[in-house]
């Protein structure tokens, strides 16, 4: 049955992820509601001229995509326990399929998604705050979907205790499948490869005069291609500025964006998604 926008009202907000399918079907997940028995999540899905939507069961974590799949981690959240691999196959806007797979079934609240998945030689990545009780750890989870029974977390760094919430990521699409490298940006601004076959992880640089000085809502990495794009505001140049990065650390542009606060005042821009359609050099 095909929808209109008011079939499927949702709210938007914290864990919300869209995307594009290589079939051209684009898609949008949302948390929305405590049920009976689990926490309730949707599912829209359609292309130019079609709209579809569906609930399922759990809290979303995180969300990634290949070729014509959809990939979500979704945990039991009302009772803080149990990892879910949910697969939707869309073999066209009308037909899907759903596979689940449990992952993980112990407790989760030490766990926290930074980035969403990524798909790297048929295993999906994504980086996970871990809280023990002397420190937190930065891991990276990693999810074989060829056999789909576990989701080992590996070890990047650690932080003490009281740096939360300042190393929460910049966004989560701050991750990124280049060549044989996982590349992915942390809170403080440095630029990390990751190698998932040895799970050697190295900072490739750090971004020039940035220093974090609060968790601020407004700063953003993009990857594209072979170039790194940082949107935050330059508070010694009282203006928000686009850096352009190459990915050897190279910062090649930046481009002054003034005037945003002074037209929605200040501390009150909330960017919610950052992306760079097409580049000019220079």
């Amino acid at each position: 049955m095909e929808l209109s926008i008011n079939d499927c009202r949702v709210h938007t907000g914290y864990g919300q992820s869209s995307g594009v399918l290589d079939n051209g079907i684009h898609y949008s997940v949302f948390n929305q509601r405590m049920g009976e028995d689990n926490y309730i999540s949707t599912l829209r899905w359609g292309d130019a001229e079609r709209l579809y939507c569906k609930e399922f069961d759990g809290y979303v974590f995180s969300v990634g995509d290949h070729d014509s799949s959809l990939y979500i981690i979704a945990t039991d959240i009302m009772n803080l326990k149990d990892i879910y691999l949910i697969e939707y196959q869309f073999q066209d806007v009308e037909n899907i399929t759903e596979h689940r797979s449990l992952l993980y079934d112990q407790n989760t609240e030490h766990l926290m998604k930074l980035t969403n998945l990524v798909w790297h030689q048929n295993k999906l990545y994504g980086v996970f705050h871990y809280n023990t009780e002397t420190n937190i750890l930065l891991t990276m989870a990693e999810i074989d979907l060829d056999n789909r029974t576990d989701i080992p977390f590996h070890v990047i760094t650690s932080y003490d205790l009281d740096v939360d919430p300042m190393h929460f990521f910049f966004n989560p699409d701050s991750i990124a499948s280049i060549d044989d490298r996982l590349l992915f940006v942390d809170g403080f601004g440095n630029v990390h490869a990751y190698d998932p076959v040895t799970h050697q992880d190295k900072v490739l640089f750090t971004f020039s005069d940035y220093a974090r000085q609060e968790y601020w809502q407004d700063e953003k990495v993009y990857f594209s291609g072979d170039r790194l794009y940082f949107y935050y505001y330059h508070r010694d140049l009282g203006s928000h500025v686009i850096d352009t990065y190459s990915l050897d650390g190279i910062r090649e542009n930046r481009l002054k964006i003034p005037g945003i606060f002074k037209a929605f005042g200040d501390n009150t821009v909330f960017l919610y998604d950052f992306g760079v359609i097409r580049d000019h050099p220079g």
